[in-house]
C-alpha cells in the first residue's frame, strides 16, 4: 500500500512556516513530493537541492537527496522522496528537510511524524474509494498539505479555481 503526499515549501526571505504533524502507518510506503516555490519577483535560485538532514531511525528513505535544479522567479519545482515506515517504530519523531542553493542559502522544514495503527489512519480508505482529504493548515496560509487516496491507479491533476470558477493555476499533473 502506497501513500502519496504533497507539501509546498514557499521560499521568501529565507522563511519557512512551522511544520505540522503527519500520521503514518507501520509498514507503509510513502511518496513525498515537496513543491519548492521561489516567491522572489526578480531573483532565480541556482542548483537547488533538498536533503533529509535528520529523521527517525525507523524511517528508511530510498535517497536522502533530491536535486531540483534551477528555480526561476515565481517558479515552482518538485523534490521527490520515497520512504518506508518500520514495522515496530517509536510513536513519534521529526523529519528535518533542508533546501540549499549554490550560494549557500538554506531553508529548513521540520515535519513531525506520529505512527498510529491502521485503524486510526487514512490508509484503510485508500483501497475503498478515491478521496481528497481536508488540506492542512488551511488555504489562506502560504503553504498547505493536501493528502489524497486513490482506489485505482490513475492520472491526477490538481487545479486551483477562484470563487467564480475561473481556472487560476494547474499545480501538478502526474
Amino acid at each position: 500500500m502506497r501513500n502519496h503526499f504533497l507539501l509546498t515549501i514557499p521560499l521568501l526571505l529565507g522563511i519557512i512556516s512551522p511544520g505540522f504533524c503527519w500520521e503514518l502507518e507501520p509498514g507503509s510506503k510513502v511518496d513525498l513530493e515537496l513543491a519548492i516555490n521561489n516567491k522572489s519577483l526578480s531573483s532565480s535560485l541556482k542548483e537547488v537541492r533538498v536533503e533529509v538532514a535528520n529523521k527517525p531511525e525507523w524511517l528508511t528513505f530510498a535517497s536522502s537527496l533530491s536535486l531540483v535544479g534551477d528555480i526561476g522567479s515565481q517558479e515552482t519545482k518538485l523534490a521527490n522522496f520515497s520512504f518506508e515506515v518500520g514495522n515496530e517504530p517509536d510513536s513519534n519523531g521529526k523529519i528535518e528537510l533542508v533546501v540549499k542553493d549554490d550560494e549557500s542559502n538554506e531553508w529548513k522544514k521540520e515535519i513531525e511524524v506520529t505512527v498510529v495503527s491502521a485503524s486510526k489512519t487514512l490508509s484503510p480508505e485508500i483501497t475503498k474509494e478515491t478521496k481528497a482529504f481536508q488540506n492542512y493548515p488551511n488555504p489562506f496560509n502560504p503553504e498547505t498539505w493536501i493528502p489524497f487516496s486513490l482506489k485505482d491507479k490513475a492520472r491526477v491533476t490538481i487545479k486551483i479555481y477562484n470563487l467564480t470558477g475561473q481556472l487560476i493555476r494547474t499545480l501538478r499533473s502526474w
